[in-house]
């Protein structure tokens, strides 16, 4: 599922856009929801958009042509909303679905090839509907599935267009219709709209956006588990990344386990403990909204938010990928964990490195302060009740959520399986190269063309052996060394501690080094109608 990290970067790239619109033109961008066949002015209503809509409480959105107005677009954890004109649509993505910015010809394109879905049912396939590929879209020497793109709403302005794709069809819409045009202000948390444009799918205050509110939300969390009120024996990995108390707005599985590694927590425990001792969860508290910061910085942009400089809006972004996966995954679904010195030497005086010592007892071994920059050390994985990711090596004491322990294929490893970053949605994943076969369908003889875009910035290398080579080896060259194993000694620091978990301070680690209906019911609120 999206979490902060992609949400913010399809936030970014739409700002960025609106913002060189203005530049450009001197004009905010006009835009509008156009039917999935065609929009204004030239309006024509769709067959099956009828048909799908008839009697239902969204049918005015396509059986007339929409007007445009100007574009905005705002953000609030996991979830993403943009207005144009009249209409704001705020998305929940679930698992697959998300924002690619393409031409209105290759849009329009696109829709040609509207027809049947894949199901087996063919009522079911009539009635669902999908999208050919086009085959200029198609990568040479990429995956041999089939290639169907489902797009589930779209904003046009001018020879751009942002549309949603969502290969697995679970992404969720709350359209709310102004008899005003949508104003800037009007997505600002300050707004007297902003409850409602979020009123269906609540994930609470940005910490980043909204702090007053989210550290009162977090608070109130808190005073919630120390009552022992339902959630209070909830492993921390599951409280943060369900986000029931909606006080870890933006975070998800990813986000949940490697912030607990980076603060020196196991995944399992038990939310009572980190709310329970006042130093501790302050540290906890303090730790959030800089590593949630990160998804909002220009490095974080320019390395993993850049789109690449292809005339395929479907082109598989390899550097974001790889730049996503090496520096901003740390424990989640991974075999082994870069841990920086700081962070290591924390776990080390902790015992938590140490497999004869139970979490949270006083731990009085002498213990090796880590002498180089950093280490590698293996990644435990306990299934499901946990599913969590940790390289503590301590015993879990009783009243820790655990589960069976199971070796796992690193993240790396994942092929065409979707996984976790801005690059990994299937649509453009399809395009990643399939070794076995890409070598064999290089172009013969003479030097490959370069794709010319018309964009600043360097043209996208073409396929050659030399390239190919290059990126093979990116994908699978080793990316560690065999991890120490544990030692105390006496020639070493010593510490002792008796915390269950531990906060490390920002100053040593950061982040740095099948519903068919698509649309919610209609709701009404300020003389704005919601669907």
């Amino acid at each position: 599922m999206p979490e902060d990290p992609e949400v913010k970067i399809w936030w970014h790239r739409i700002q960025r856009w609106i913002a060189n619109e203005f530049k450009r033109t001197e004009k905010n961008p006009l835009g509008y929801v156009p039917t999935l066949e065609q929009g204004n002015p030239d309006f024509a209503s769709n067959f099956h958009d009828l048909a799908r809509s008839k009697k239902k409480p969204w049918e005015y959105l396509v059986n007339q042509g929409l007007s445009p107005g100007p574009i905005h677009v705002s953000v609030r954890g996991k979830c993403l909303a943009i207005a144009a004109g009249h209409h704001c649509v705020a998305f929940n993505f679930g698992l697959e679905a998300n924002v690619v910015q393409m031409s209105k010809g290759d849009f329009q394109l696109i829709l040609a090839g509207d027809g049947p879905g894949p199901n087996d049912n063919k009522a079911k396939a009539e009635r669902l509907r999908s999208f050919q590929m086009p085959k200029q879209f198609i990568e040479p020497g990429s995956s041999d599935s089939k290639r169907l793109v489902n797009i589930f709403a779209a904003f046009v302005s001018g020879d751009t267009v942002f549309a949603i794709c969502d290969f697995a069809r679970l992404v969720r819409m709350h359209i709310i219709s102004s008899p005003t045009m949508w104003t800037e202000n009007d997505l600002n948390p300050n707004s007297q709209h902003w409850a409602l444009i979020w009123s269906k799918y609540p994930d609470g205050p940005d910490c980043i956006f909204e702090p007053q509110a989210w550290s009162a939300n977090l608070d109130l969390w808190r005073s919630a588990m120390l009552a022992h009120k339902p959630g209070y024996l909830t492993s921390m990995v599951e409280t943060m990344a369900s986000n029931r108390s909606l006080s870890f707005g933006g975070f998800g599985r990813h986000l949940a386990n490697d912030f607990l590694f980076l603060q020196a927590i196991h995944p399992g425990t038990p939310a009572h403990i980190v709310c329970s001792d006042d130093g501790l969860y302050q540290r906890f508290k303090n730790a959030i909204p800089p590593y949630m910061q990160v998804w909002i910085s220009e490095d974080f942009f320019n390395t993993c938010g850049i789109i690449p400089n292809s005339l395929n809006p479907f082109a598989f972004n390899t550097t974001s990928n790889n730049n996503y996966t090496s520096a901003h995954i740390r424990v989640f679904r991974r075999k082994l964990a870069r841990v920086p010195a700081g962070l290591y030497d924390l776990y080390s005086s902790l015992g938590l490195l140490d497999p004869d010592h139970v979490i949270g007892e006083k731990y009085t071994m002498m213990w090796k302060k880590c002498d180089t920059s950093f280490k590698w050390m293996p990644v435990t994985y306990y299934a499901k009740p946990l599913d969590g990711y940790t390289i503590i090596q301590a015993q879990p004491p009783e009243g820790y959520v655990i589960g069976p322990v199971k070796e796992i294929a690193d993240i790396k490893e994942s092929g065409y399986q979707t996984a976790i970053g801005p690059a990994q949605f299937r649509e453009s994943l399809s395009n990643m190269h399939n070794f076995s076969k890409a070598y064999d369908e290089l172009p013969k003889g003479g030097r490959p063309r370069k794709e010319h875009t018309n964009r600043r910035g360097r043209p996208r290398n073409p396929n050659t052996k030399k390239n190919l080579q290059k990126e093979h080896q990116a994908l699978i060259k080793p990316m560690f060394s065999a991890p120490p194993a544990f030692a105390s000694t006496s020639a070493a620091s010593s510490s002792a501690a008796s915390s269950s978990v531990a906060s490390i301070s920002s100053a040593a680690v950061s982040e740095d080094e099948d519903d068919e209906d698509d649309t919610e019911e209609i709701t009404k609120s300020n003389k704005r109608r919601a669907i």
